[in-house]
């Protein structure tokens, strides 16, 4: 579980399933869309079907569960009754998920059965669907690992759920900008924006241990959380949306500052999630050594500037820029659009286990005692 939810782990070892309580939802939400084909419904209930039957938490509503929707038709409306049943045993999956996996893991005769990685995946991607951080998630099983504390694997699981259903608490964080927009050099600066000198009495007052940044003042953030880990990230997220919003929108380049300043905890947390992480290196152009050539055919310039905007460090613009630089090299100006598709799927596949490989031969060599 903490591979799962580590920053330090490879791009092919997270966790990549969908949590079990996820694909009911979606089976759920789909059902009740007007226009949705009955094919693609047959696929979904297909797949969540297979999906309860082999989770061993779910085992108490799945009959129930797949009963109820596979008796629901598509002209009965969001409130009839299969629906409405569904929605309950939903709920109740929902509330006892975490407590069945802790009885299961409670019991030796269950827990000898288990699939190790597949349990663990299950249980983190179900935390990850009801809204808890990676880093508060890794945080969590962290601390226990170093603290002189044991409890058994069971235990440990009701202690993540009780983490779960805590209620959301306001945590609030000042965010300072390295240079001033335009609105902060008014008489009063619209709320929650603070001016340098308001931004200095704001962590003097709640922060005064952290270490001081260079700023041209800055704003007030709250964000909803469980806990400060997962406010950070919260925050993280909030603050990239703001940042590029104030490199276009701004004429004074105003840009958020590394760190920002926690009111609860008097900590300080890096204010953009992303930031310092290596650009992207492609190999190809040395490989095909044209790596010194200074004029390259229309297709590759086209490529080039679009992975040029992928390095941005916002992530959703990275994701979008980056999709189309892949489309553009892997379909042909007069092919169909699936093409490029379904060649991304072989690719993606075949750097999956090579990947894998790769990381297990470099490990097996590094522990390996040769003579």
């Amino acid at each position: 579980m903490l591979e799962l939810t580590s920053r330090r782990t490879p791009w092919h070892r997270p966790n990549w399933r969908a949590g079990t309580l996820e694909i009911v939802q979606e089976m759920l939400s789909e059902a009740l869309i007007p226009g949705t084909k009955d094919r693609t419904l047959k696929e979904m209930y297909d797949h969540m079907s297979r999906t309860l039957k082999k989770d061993e938490a779910a085992q108490s509503v799945q009959p129930q569960l797949c009963s109820a929707l596979k008796n629901y038709g598509k002209k009965q409306g969001k409130d009839s009754f299969n629906i409405q049943l569904a929605t309950e045993f939903f709920n109740d999956l929902q509330h006892s998920y975490l407590e069945n996996w802790a009885e299961i893991l409670g019991s030796e005769k269950k827990r000898i059965s288990l699939d190790v990685e597949g349990t663990a995946k299950r249980i983190i991607s179900h935390t990850l669907y009801r809204g808890m951080s990676p880093n508060s998630i890794y945080k969590f099983l962290e601390d226990y690992k170093q603290s002189n504390k044991r409890c058994t694997l069971s235990e440990l699981v009701l202690q993540l759920d009780e983490r779960e259903k805590q209620p959301l608490k306001t945590f609030t964080f000042a965010v300072p900008v390295t240079a001033a927009p335009e609105f902060l050099h008014g008489p009063s600066p619209c709320d929650p924006w603070l001016n340098a000198s308001e931004l200095k009495q704001w962590k003097h007052k709640h922060s005064p241990h952290t270490k001081k940044v260079q700023h041209h003042g800055g704003f007030l953030l709250s964000v909803q959380a469980r806990d400060i880990s997962e406010a950070a990230e919260h925050a993280q997220r909030k603050n990239m949306e703001i940042a590029s919003r104030l490199r276009i929108g701004s004429t004074t380049r105003a840009a958020i500052a590394s760190g920002m300043w926690s009111q609860d905890s008097g900590s300080c947390f890096p204010a953009l999630s992303n930031r310092g992480r290596p650009g992207l290196k492609l190999q190809a152009f040395r490989r095909a050594n044209v790596l010194h050539k200074l004029e390259l055919g229309p297709q590759i310039r086209n490529v080039l500037a679009v992975l040029d905007a992928s390095q941005s460090k916002d992530s959703h613009a990275g994701i979008v820029n980056g999709w189309t630089a892949i489309e553009a090299l892997v379909v042909g100006p007069e092919e169909a659009d699936y093409c490029g598709a379904e060649r991304f799927a072989y690719i993606l596949a075949a750097s999956y286990f090579r990947t894998e490989l790769i990381w297990i031969a470099k490990n097996y060599g590094k522990n390996m005692q040769t003579p």
